[in-house]
C-alpha cells in the first residue's frame, strides 16, 4: 500500500511539473494563432468570414493560459481555501529516509 502512495505522490509532482508547462505552451500557441489570424484578417483570401472574433478569442484565451497561477489562487480564495498556487516556491515533495507518506501507525 506504501508503494501505491508513493507512485501517486510521484504522479502527482509530474503533474504539478507538466500543468505549468501545458499552459505555457498553450498561452504561445494561442498567442501565435491570434497573431496569424490578425494578420490574415487583411488578405485577400481570409479564412475568418463571418468569424472576425476568433483571433480575439484567442488572444483574451492566451492571456487566460499564461496567467492560471493568479486564476487557481483567486478560485481558491473565493472557495475559501487557504491554499496558495506559486510558481517560484517548487519544492520537492519526495519522501526521503525514515518519513512515510502514510499517516498512522502499522507494520511494514
Amino acid at each position: 500500500m506504501e508503494g501505491l502512495v508513493n507512485f501517486l505522490n510521484d504522479i502527482a509532482i509530474a503533474g504539478s511539473w507538466l500543468l505549468p508547462t501545458a499552459c505555457y505552451i498553450a498561452a504561445c500557441m494561442s498567442f501565435i494563432y491570434a497573431v496569424w489570424g490578425m494578420w490574415q484578417q487583411s488578405q485577400p483570401q481570409n479564412p475568418f468570414v463571418g468569424k472576425p472574433w476568433v483571433p480575439y478569442v484567442a488572444l483574451v484565451l492566451s492571456g487566460a493560459f499564461a496567467a492560471f497561477d493568479r486564476i487557481l489562487t483567486k478560485a481558491a480564495k473565493s472557495a475559501k481555501l487557504d491554499m496558495q498556487v506559486s510558481l517560484n516556491s517548487s519544492s520537492p515533495t519526495g519522501y526521503t529516509g525514515n518519513t512515510s507518506p502514510i499517516s498512522g501507525a502499522g507494520s511494514s
